[in-house]
């Protein structure tokens, strides 16, 4: 009964290979160790090649790099084997399992030639260097802009901001409904200009600060940006949908700006909807995932 499962694949009228060998021991064990080192060896390999799209989460074409694993250890399957089979003739699941073998490396190439166009174009190390290089150019020149931009701004802004302040102080006794509508109007105005400025500016500063990768939980950020723009607008009505733990790496001071800017588009542009719905979420598309904002 021990022996059951290996009688089942053993077959009776085949002898092993280490009878063909002779049982000469340097000949049997030179094909042991060879094969079992190799089995050793593969499994290595496949595990390694596991960790690695296991951690590379934003890999491209992330199915094909699955299958690496999958072909690796259908091979360190064939030489165990190979290893067993010195002693033991189940010759029958030796050559399913390079049956298989065969089926999964198949499809490894294909996989392989079938997207080797697209796999040409992710970018190089240079690449993304020569890329970032340009980057970083362009983000001092955006911060020069911004700094230049700003000041510029503000002058005639806090020009316009004062007098329309002085005709509300001095003369506001002589203006009808429509013309103080007016002149609350332009106040106004100027004071989102002025937040505009101000949130330029912080802008001009992110780009200067380094980036600390880490994880990030988008889902908290946006439950906080929705609490807030609650708390500041009761009157509005907003159904609001945020999927769990949705996770990314990055850095979290962009990251939240990045989202609070989103969020309050949406709370924005909903303004006039009697009964708005605000969703965050993912989606699985054809080439990865996509981060949703209904």
């Amino acid at each position: 009964m021990e022996n059951a499962g290996l009688d089942f694949f053993r077959e009776k009228d085949f002898m092993p290979h280490g009878q063909c060998y002779l049982w000469e021991s340097p000949l049997v064990w030179i094909h042991a160790l060879g094969d079992g080192l190799l089995f050793i060896v593969y499994v290595i390999l496949g595990v390694l090649a596991s960790y690695f799209t296991i951690k590379r989460k934003n890999l491209p074409f992330r199915w094909i790099f699955w299958s690496f694993p999958g072909f690796i250890f259908t091979c360190a399957t064939t030489h165990l084997m190979g290893f067993i089979t010195i002693w033991e003739p189940i010759y029958w699941m030796s050559g399913s399992i390079k049956v298989i073998t065969l089926v999964v490396s198949t499809f490894t190439v294909y996989a392989v030639f079938r997207f080797m166009p697209q796999i040409l174009q992710i970018p190089t190390t240079d690449e993304m260097k020569e890329v970032n290089k340009q980057l970083t150019l362009t983000n001092k020149e955006l911060e020069a802009f911004s700094y230049s931009v700003s000041h510029d701004l503000r002058a005639p802004l806090r020009g316009i901001d004062g007098f329309s302040q002085a005709l509300q102080d001095d003369c506001v006794e002589k203006l009808n409904d429509e013309e103080k509508e007016y002149l609350n109007e332009i106040r106004s105005c100027t004071s989102e200009m002025s937040v505009l400025i101000d949130e330029l500016l912080s802008l001009s500063r992110l780009s200067r600060q380094e980036l600390v990768t880490e994880r990030v939980d988008l889902s908290e950020i946006v439950k906080k940006q929705i609490d807030s723009l609650k708390n500041d607008f009761p009157e509005r009505n907003v159904e609001v949908h945020i999927h769990e733990n949705i996770t990314v790496d990055g850095d979290r001071a962009l990251l939240t700006t990045v989202m609070q800017n989103l969020i309050e588009n949406a709370w924005k542009f909903t303004g006039k909807t009697s009964k708005a719905f605000i969703e965050f979420g993912i989606s699985q598309e054809k080439d990865g995932t996509a981060y949703t904002k209904g």
